[in-house]
């Protein structure tokens, strides 16, 4: 999970990737300060030392979180990779093994794999690697954490907010402006291309992320 804190405003507000995680980010410092990314003993700390603190979880749609994850980390980061700007991450890594890539491929080679590789595709690989990578991770797993990496604990949890339709209560508590997107993916297009067996996909491996934010989970888009 991400963790920032506000000690203003006494509040901790945790997220997952692709879920205003790089918004937050990119404003660290004006009053938001991020602890980190997995829940480790230093947090846990700074977690207990302010337990009066309220916590605020943020939550997405899965299906546009998922589109979202798709369109930037494997369409777009592939291209700024071969542009120099940019390097793979253990979210690319983490599935070389089941595309036949191998860790010596050139990175014209592996974006290539990547670019062939469709949505549909994509989600048949989801069952391999949930637990690989937190951008596959559902949302649910921003609430818990594992004490020694074996013990489940659930966070107490006051507010959720959903990223899509409570932006204004989300920069009320945060202080972000989660109108401006610091992230952006073209992940419209792929809507249509989503089969019904996508969907059942999805549908399985996120049902809790659907019931977190209170989500419709649908067999086609409309």
């Amino acid at each position: 999970m991400a963790v920032f804190v506000n000690h203003k405003k006494r509040v901790f507000v945790l997220t997952s990737y692709k879920v205003g995680y790089s918004s937050l980010l990119s404003q660290e410092g004006s009053g938001l300060n991020y602890l980190h990314y997995i829940i480790d003993f230093p947090i846990i700390k700074h977690l207990t030392k302010h337990f009066n603190y309220k916590r605020h979880l943020i939550v997405r749609n899965p299906y546009n979180r998922f589109l979202s994850l798709f369109s930037d980390k494997f369409r777009k980061q592939p291209q700024r990779i071969l542009d120099g700007l940019h390097s793979w991450e253990n979210v690319h890594i983490c599935l070389f093994s089941h595309l036949n890539i191998k860790q010596s491929d050139s990175d014209k080679t592996i974006a290539s794999k990547f670019f062939e590789m469709s949505i549909s595709d994509f989600i048949k690989l989801i069952p391999l690697v949930i637990s690989e990578d937190e951008h596959f991770m559902p949302q649910t797993a921003t609430k818990q954490f594992r004490l020694f990496d074996r013990f489940p604990i659930n966070l107490r949890i006051n507010g959720f907010f959903r990223i899509e339709d409570q932006q204004a209560e989300l920069t009320k508590l945060t202080g972000i402006d989660f109108g401006v997107k610091k992230n952006t993916s073209n992940s419209k297009r792929l809507k249509d291309k989503l089969s019904e067996k996508d969907f059942l996909v999805l549908n399985k491996f996120y049902k809790n992320d659907f019931l977190l934010g209170n989500y419709t989970k649908v067999s086609k888009f409309e």
